[in-house]
């Protein structure tokens, strides 16, 4: 796999991850994955507004058998 097929791949993750493809953005995952996230993000559902966040994000992905895994993915607020 080349750069763009990698970058294609976390753009891929992302778009399910947003549109609630739970199963799909998994399967990306390695099974020891990690998110680390801003504190302080408050989360609404049920019809509000989601509040902004701007952050900058680092995902860290390995090779494996089976093709990339994303192993570890941090988003930092921007303030």
């Amino acid at each position: 796999m080349d750069a763009e097929e990698l970058r294609e791949l976390e753009r891929q993750r992302l778009v399910w991850s947003v549109e609630g493809r739970v199963a799909e953005a998994h399967a990306v995952h390695a099974d020891d994955f990690v998110i680390v996230t801003p504190s302080a993000i408050e989360i609404s559902v049920g019809g509000r507004d989601f509040p902004e966040l701007r952050a900058w994000h680092l995902d860290c992905y390995r090779c494996t058998a089976t093709g990339w895994q994303l192993r570890w993915s941090q988003a930092t607020a921007i303030t």
